[in-house]
């Protein structure tokens, strides 16, 4: 897969992070799935930065990063191998705004002299919805839970417990209305581009798995959606809560703004 092909891909993922407080050792005992599912973002959102992994599937290809997320304060950053490279990128997200680290070597094909660049999440969103639109379209963290608010009354399933990282969590299988989601949520950051990854999902249904600890708090969140004309599988693990924080951002003098490449560059990209 072209290094290319991967950014595209990540420009959309990494607006899917989510974060939240320390969750009990002790067994989950969820009689209630549906409830508990719905109450989840607010109780994720208001707990806390964590720790994050990623494990991105696309093209036959995983992608995997580490990171820290505070999704109430709309920040994600992320340490990223680069594929077949002993070396990895550093990407940060705060509020709508995409930073990513660029290795000297690249830096040419870029055009850019900056140690870093930078891309305008909202707006690639709104000129091209494959690409930060794929996976929710803004950069906001929260975005990644709030589908949890469209679950279907009667479209939740238990799948049985397992333990995630020494904690114990139960896992259920959803089935989501990501329009719904959008009706009942005041915390998503840009609900046109929610609507355009609803609309992409054909109708705005989508299968969500779910592991929730004993307090209720999402610590693995996966689904699949279709980007760039590839389906893409995306799983998103929490943990360490509380116990890291998000990298800062570069220095203004340290960053070139490429979102109109990023746009021009997006519509060139296989369909």
């Amino acid at each position: 897969m072209r290094l290319r092909r991967v950014l595209v891909v990540l420009v959309s993922v990494l607006v899917l992070a989510s974060c939240g407080s320390d969750g009990g050792d002790d067994p989950v005992a969820i009689e209630d799935g549906y409830t508990a599912l719905r109450a989840a973002p607010d109780a994720t959102e208001d707990a806390g930065p964590a720790k994050l992994h990623y494990r991105i599937e696309v093209d036959g290809q995983v992608i995997e990063a580490d990171g820290v997320a505070d999704m109430a304060r709309q920040q994600l950053s992320l340490e990223l191998p680069i594929p077949g490279q002993d070396e990895a990128i550093e990407m940060i997200v705060e509020g709508r705004t995409l930073y990513m680290q660029v290795p000297e070597e690249g830096r040419a094909d870029l055009g850019v002299s900056t140690p870093w660049i930078s891309i305008d999440t909202e707006r690639a969103g709104q000129a091209v919805s494959g690409i930060t639109g794929g996976l929710g379209g803004t950069s906001d963290p929260s975005d990644a839970l709030a589908g949890l608010r469209g679950v279907a009354e009667g479209g939740v399933r238990t799948i049985g417990t397992e333990e995630l990282r020494g904690v114990e969590t139960t896992h259920f299988q959803a089935e989501v209305d990501l329009r719904r989601a959008l009706e009942e949520s005041s915390s998503i950051a840009d609900p046109e581009a929610f609507e355009r990854f609803a609309a992409q999902l054909g109708g705005g249904a989508a299968t969500y798995d779910v592991w929730l600890d004993g307090d209720g708090l999402v610590r693995k969140l996966r689904f699949g959606t279709p980007v760039q004309g590839s389906e893409v599988s995306v799983a998103m693990e929490l943990y360490d809560f509380g116990e890291a924080t998000v990298a800062r951002i570069p220095a203004p003098e340290d960053v070139t703004d490429i979102t109109d490449q990023a746009i021009a560059q997006a519509g060139q990209a296989p369909a």
